[in-house]
């Protein structure tokens, strides 16, 4: 990736991440958003990073406003480290700080005083419940597309998490 990409993603990384953690995930999750969208029309149209932001960033519309952050954190950090060449002076984000790594169990939706939701699906107006199952299925299709990240191709984890899909298709059985 240029130089260009890096900077609107490192960008937006340093002035999302402290909203982020200060709770506001709606306005952190905007400003992933649009640094994922400009960095996207930064490259070309047969790019794999192209396609990784865009396929991320339809993904989080769906999701509530916490996770919609961290799987477009996670899509930003996947392009800034797979960007990365030998010679390459740039120095990726501390791993401890990272906001991909854990999301915290999701809470059921909240509604305020005038019958709105007060959490939920980032820009939805009413939320429907996910089941167990549903949840469940959802994490699954996450971590495979999670695990078919180029960081992880021909790591240990692999072979890991072939024998988890296994076990877990028994155990659902």
């Amino acid at each position: 990736i240029d130089q260009d990409v890096r900077e609107v993603l490192l960008d937006a990384i340093r002035r999302g991440q402290p909203i982020r953690d200060g709770g506001e995930h709606v306005q952190c999750y905007n400003i992933y958003e649009s640094a994922c969208n400009s960095a996207s029309a930064l490259l070309p149209v047969d790019s794999d990073h192209r396609g990784r932001l865009q396929l991320s960033i339809a993904r989080a519309e769906s999701m509530s406003p916490d996770r919609a952050c961290a799987i477009l954190r996670y899509a930003m950090d996947d392009v800034l480290r797979s960007g990365l060449n030998v010679s390459a002076q740039s120095i990726l984000p501390d791993p401890s700080k990272r906001g991909d790594c854990v999301l915290k169990r999701p809470t059921r939706n909240r509604y305020d005083s005038a019958g709105g939701v007060a959490s939920g699906v980032v820009g939805a107006e009413t939320a429907v419940e996910q089941s167990s199952e549903e949840a469940l299925a959802s994490l699954v299709e996450e971590m495979k597309e999670v695990l078919s990240a180029p960081v992880y191709v021909n790591t240990p984890l692999q072979p890991v998490a072939e024998r988890f899909w296994v076990a877990l298709g028994e155990a659902q059985k």
